[in-house]
């Protein structure tokens, strides 16, 4: 095997996990021994030129994996070369936007646009190869890029092919190289077309050496740095290569300044450091440029794709199958965030490093330690706004000279990848044709549609829509994008389409011919040769074409999207975050037919989940993964994560909101505390009673609730808890929204004076839309965590959510010297009284029916704990912590009385957060931090309380189409557009009333579910019956009715009090004691649900659905072991007739005689 080329088959490799000692042992020996300081590299290989007559060594460098060892020096050398490498990408988009022929920016915002620049590319890069597990206009679009990004990965590779990557990225390439050739012939600003005598010299006729546009002098300035990376391509070191741009851009700006044509007033009157924020631009949107720039992001993705596609091949990373669509997944989205990030820090977005694959080819360092100095160097380069200073003022010739030839490479790497990965039949031909016309006609034209539109009126959104079509028509890359993009989705591949080649009917091969007929001599196995698949008869069932990986792209990012991003997202881990794989470069990823994917979008069946063997359903029954029993491996909830569940949960508006609504009805802090605890603790005894149920068993509440409902009524207990989960999903998107307008104004404070443009009937303002829209776009991602992942999110609102709280509390305290006069209050009735009882015990339902919900849904978390018994804790922990944060909230609430004005109090904590944007430039800041903290808890909360227990639901009404991710997306689409959450709160009263009050039909669910499985079942279940239509819990026609008549007797006395608080008096008029009975109406519709439904069935047994033990499965096809507690199903093992264990959880004899094989 020849020594430059890797072994067979590598196995991806993955950072091993190190504990504290490792880390420092590891430090010490790189920084403190001579094997960790320098190793054993050869250096001298970085720094041999390639000259004529010299002898050309056979040995290749050793190549550098991602978690390989590598010395310090050698790190900080190829990290150096590597950020000179990126320099060019770097700077010249900010030069070139902020110049004379863009926004004409003064020379001190160009240096800071320069210095932005690299320090975000630094910033942004290193986030990214430490893997984390993750607004003007430009940020608002990126967002789209976020939202491909989500695509299943065989579907964004169909919809993003070579067919339109490749003449996309080549046009975006011939677009560039006339800004460039301008540059290079003195200037691309008014100098090139002068229209007064000030610019009759380029730049201008103020500068050194001002000369006419296109002459002389100039075109020799920007021959030196052309000339330049042609000698260091052919003559240079590897060292060299790799920085043959930067080389050229140096000897170019020596010769300038020779010859005086180097200005050095920037440099002199630059200061010494800069960083981001140093200057900072009005928060607006501008409407005729959202739609050109979704469009621009929209190819940015497809142009990532082929950027992770080459770098990943390059680096030795398998570039097919579930691993490699992952890590164009995490890319795509990796480079949207990065455009929103790079925008919120006052620079043009991010994209990926386009040169990745070169680098890395010519280094053979896919290191993550050289990735950390690359970025290291990059910010020390932004920082030292000196040196930021000196790019700025190189001549525009010299600039010209060095990205005419890297827009030019954009444009040849275009051409690669159609060459490489677009066989010339007859179709492909005609979109690249049809895409080219129109793009390329855009280009050389780019005014040919100013006059489509006539429009002349006064209607500013009408006519900016008509702005941005037009920006599109005339932007020739885009045009090119969406023409290839449908062409290639609409024309169907046909077999007479391979125009040139020999179909073998036998083999399948395709040979290609030479000019006189035969075979070409390089043969079927040719890097060329695009296999096609079919069947014996010569007939296809289906044609997929193999794509060949070699989507190297040579050139630089969009220039109009400003800096490179060395992070080249192979899945999160950045340029140097690769793991090695020795496949060769050839047909490695199918193509995918277009009917296929056409079928997939306008066909029921084509959206069907593959169907799943499930381990413990009967044959015939549609399940999938998420309603299974949870196996051993993704049970990963311990005592610490329902603990961090609970403290994230728990401190939310809410809590801080329900102590004031008890003070508010007329009772005192005396009793909002102990109604807080009694209340809480109410919820927590069936919070732990069904609880149990899903630690033991594993399975959701959707699926438990067959046991006690029948298979068929339990469909209204799902509908019922997941209507009101997708209802308070949206509310609590409202509450989202509230958080992004009051960061956004503390960012900007334009953005709170936007004008309205919607009518009053829409319930919401422009600006309060536009805030709920970005809410809800950072929301959806993490709605998409797995359950079993959740434990990162819970840790970061318990960051957070705790310091916010801490500093409110602290903050009003202060401001009102000292805790208010709330704790001065007495109740307005007089404790003995039956109003104050009745009022009491009203409180106290209130605040257990504000959790019904997670009463009821429990299962769905506590089914991935590792231990049965850990969820106990809920008992102690629930009532401590939500009384601790409603505390807080009375004191908070009752600081803010003091030092407001109206002497009212604010209950709401975003009320007191939206104060602080008028205490200057620190009150901003403390709103922004302060409104980022609320949001990160609201996400959690509907992520926990909400999104998966809608989803749960879903997947169980649905399993055909709908699994847990899916579902996801479906609670949060009805929850926030189509229930309209936000006209809901403006003018539904009576509707909010009543769901408000829908504990009452709650509180009986979860008490019947309680006493099943306590009670009436005594803890035993037969598990796969539970997935029967057919089984023992069949009841009567799907229907137990005992659970019918325990859910119908406690809601019923209690629908005249909920009638009276929807419509209120005099509407509705009804007795005391209806309105007493009301008044806890939770509890007593737990209680009475419990005993009724215990009494029925002790007297009307349903004997069928008894058994002496849990049955875990039964069947010929599957084992599912249990440990001694119960607590692990495993994962199917061994054929087996009925494994069963004792009601305690542990294995009976039987059991463990079938285990054994003696039974």
């Amino acid at each position: 095997m020849d020594e430059d080329q890797g072994p067979s088959q590598i196995v991806p490799g993955t950072a091993p996990k190190r504990t504290m000692g490792d880390r420092l042992r590891s430090t010490k020996n790189r920084f403190f021994t001579k094997d960790g300081l320098i190793g054993d590299y050869d250096y001298a290989f970085l720094f041999t030129p390639n000259l004529p007559f010299m002898r050309k060594s056979r040995k290749a460098a050793p190549f550098f994996g991602l978690n390989d060892r590598m010395p310090t020096l050698l790190a900080l050398l190829l990290g150096f070369q590597h950020a000179l490498a990126m320099l060019a990408g770097i700077i010249t988009p900010p030069i070139l936007l902020s110049g004379a022929a863009g926004a004409n920016l003064t020379g001190e915002m160009q240096q800071y646009l320069v210095s932005t620049a690299l320090i975000v590319s630094g910033l942004l890069s290193m986030i990214q190869i430490t893997r984390f597990h993750i607004l003007k206009t430009p940020a608002l679009c990126a967002l789209i890029e976020i939202a491909i990004s989500f695509m299943p990965p065989k579907v964004m590779l169909r919809i993003f092919p070579p067919i339109v990557t490749g003449p996309t990225v080549m046009l975006i390439g011939i677009h560039l190289i006339e800004t460039g050739f301008q540059n290079w012939m003195g200037g691309s600003g008014p100098c090139a077309n002068p229209t007064s005598d000030f610019f009759a010299r380029c730049p201008n006729i103020s500068a050194p050496h001002a000369l006419p546009w296109g002459s002389a002098e100039y075109l020799g300035l920007g021959f030196s740095v052309f000339v330049t990376i042609i000698l260091c391509e052919r003559f240079g070191a590897p060292i060299m290569k790799s920085t043959s741009v930067v080389i050229g851009l140096l000897v170019g700006c020596i010769i300038a300044a020779a010859t005086g044509y180097f200005d050095r007033s920037g440099i002199d009157s630059a200061p010494a450091a800069s960083f981001i924020w140093v200057h900072t631009f009005k928060l607006t949107l501008y409407g005729p440029l959202i739609l050109p720039l979704l469009a621009v992001y929209i190819i940015c993705a497809t142009e990532a794709i082929g950027d992770i596609t080459a770098t990943c091949d390059v680096s030795r990373l398998e570039v097919e199958g579930r691993l490699f669509e992952s890590r164009i997944q995490g890319g795509v989205l990796a480079d949207g965030i990065n455009g929103v990030l790079a925008a919120l820090m006052t620079i043009t977005p991010m994209t990926t490093f386009a040169q990745n694959n070169g680098v890395i080819a010519l280094t053979r360092c896919a290191n993550r330690s050289a990735g950390y100095c690359c970025c290291f160097f990059l910010i020390i380069m932004g920082i030292f706004a000196k040196f930021a200073a000196s790019l700025v003022a190189i001549p525009s010739s010299v600039l010209g000279g060095m990205t005419s030839f890297l827009f030019t490479a954009v444009a040849v790497s275009g051409m690669a990848i159609i060459t490489k990965g677009v066989p010339f039949n007859r179709r492909n031909r005609f979109i690249l044709t049809a895409g080219l016309t129109l793009g390329y006609g855009a280009t050389l034209v780019p005014t040919y549609f100013d006059n489509v539109f006539t429009y002349a009126g006064d209607n500013r959104g009408l006519r900016g829509f008509l702005d941005a079509i037009v920006l599109i028509m005339e932007t020739g890359f885009a045009i090119t994008a969406f023409v290839c993009m449908f062409l290639n989705f609409v024309l169907d591949e046909e077999i007479e389409d391979t125009e040139g080649h020999d179909v073998i009917p036998t083999t399948g091969i395709v040979t290609p011919k030479d000019v006189n007929g035969g075979e070409s001599a390089r043969g079927a196995d040719s890097e060329d040769i695009q296999p096609v698949g079919h069947n014996t008869t010569g007939k296809r069932d289906e044609k997929l074409i193999h794509w060949r990986h070699g989507l190297v792209f040579f050139g630089l990012q969009d220039a109009e999207l400003a800096g490179a991003n060395p992070a080249n997202e192979c899945e999160g881990d950045g340029i140097f975050g690769l793991r090695e794989d020795s496949d060769s470069f050839n047909d490695r990823m199918k193509g995918i037919n277009m009917q296929e994917a056409r079928r997939r979008f306008t066909s029921m069946e084509a959206w069907e989940l593959p169907k799943h063997p499930s381990a413990i359903a009967p044959e015939g029954v549609r399940t999938n993964p998420d309603m299974d029993p949870v196996p051993v491996p993704m049970r990963t909830w311990s005592l610490w994560t329902i603990l961090a569940y609970w403290s994230t949960d728990l401190m939310n508006l809410s809590t801080l909101q329900t102590a004031g609504s008890i003070l508010a009805v007329g009772l005192s802090w005396r009793e909002a505390i102990p109604i807080m605890f009694v209340g809480t603790t109410c919820i927590a005894i069936a919070m732990v009673l069904n609880g149990a149920i899903g630690s033991r068993l594993h399975v959701p509440f959707s699926v438990i609730a067959t046991g006690s409902f029948g298979f068929y009524l339990r469909y209204f207990a799902i509908v019922s808890r997941a209507i009101l989960a997708m209802f308070w999903l949206g509310v609590q998107c409202v509450n989202g929204s509230v958080c992004v307008t009051i960061m956004l104004s503390a960012w900007a404070p334009s953005y709170g004076r936007i004008p309205n443009a919607l009518p009053e009937s829409a319930g919401i303002t422009s600006m309060g839309m536009c805030s709920f829209f970005l809410f809800w776009i950072i929301q959806l991602p993490l709605l998409l965590i797995h359950p079993t992942k959740l434990r990162p999110l819970f840790y970061v609102k318990l960051l957070a959510t705790p310091a916010v709280v801490l500093g409110t509390l602290g903050w009003a305290v202060k401001q009102a010297g000292g805790g208010g006069d709330i704790f001065r209050l007495q109740p307005e009735f007089s404790p003995g009284t039956s109003k104050y009882a009745w009022l009491w015990l009203s409180c106290m339902s209130s605040v257990s029916g504000q959790w019904s919900t997670m009463a009821i849904n429990i299962p769905d978390f506590l089914r991935y704990s590792k231990s049965r018994n850990a969820q106990n804790v809920q008992l102690i922990f629930v009532p401590i912590v939500f009384t601790l944060c409603g505390t807080m909230g009375i004191i908070t609430t009752s600081a803010t009385k003091v030092f407001q004005g109206d002497g009212d109090y604010l209950w709401n904590p975003l009320d007191i957060v939206s104060l602080w944007l008028g205490n200057g430039s620190g009150g901003r800041c403390a709103a922004f931090f302060g409104a980022l903290a609320w949001l990160i808890a609201t996400i959690g909360t509907n992520v926990t309380a909400n999104s998966i227990s809608a989803a749960n639901d879903l997947t169980v009404m649905f399993p055909r189409y709908i699994n847990i991710r899916r579902g996801s997306i479906v609670a949060a689409v009805i929850g926030a557009w189509v229930i309209v959450p936000w006209k809901i709160l403006a003018s539904a009263a009576t509707f909010l009333n009543f769901m408000g009050a829908y504990a009452v039909f709650l509180a009986p669910l979860s008490g019947i579910m309680a006493a099943d499985f306590w009670l009436v079942k005594k803890q035993r279940y037969d598990l796969p019956d539970l997935y029967d239509p057919h089984g023992r819990y069949r009841y009567i026609a799907g229907c137990n009715w005992r659970a019918f008549v325990a859910f119908i007797v406690p809601v019923a006395p209690n629908l005249p009090g909920m009638a009276l608080a929807i419509s209120g008096y005099p509407a509705v008029q009804i007795s005391e004691g209806a309105q007493n009975l009301y008044s806890f109406d939770w509890l007593f519709g737990f209680v009475v649900s419990i005993f009724l439904y215990t009494t029925l069935s002790w007297v009307v047994p349903a004997k069928e659905t008894l058994v002496e033990q849990t049955i875990l499965t039964r069947g010929d096809g599957i084992e599912i072991e249990g440990t001694r507690d119960g607590s692990d199903i495993e994962n199917p093992k061994v054929p087996e007739k009925v494994l069963t264990t004792a009601g305690d959880g542990r294995h009976t004899p039987e059991s463990r005689g079938l285990n054994g094989g003696t039974g």
